[in-house]
């Protein structure tokens, strides 16, 4: 389950790394590039804080079981 909940953890790093990508080739304004900064900061943290908690409750109890 670690696995899935990895890799899901890596998707909104990806797309914030495909939007400065994208940023840097387009050339895009340094004006206009505030507001998508601070919703994928926020899309990073949240969708961490999300998988970590689901992560946790999920390993939560398990631990000694298969010993």
């Amino acid at each position: 389950m670690q696995s899935k909940a990895l890799i899901w953890l890596s998707v909104p790093f990806m797309a914030m790394s495909a939007l400065y990508l994208w940023f840097s080739i387009c050339d895009v304004p340094i004006e206009s590039r505030g507001l998508p900064a601070r919703i994928g900061i926020l899309a990073v943290s949240v969708s961490q804080a999300i998988i970590l908690s689901l992560l946790s409750y999920l390993q939560r109890g398990t631990h000694g079981r298969n010993q």
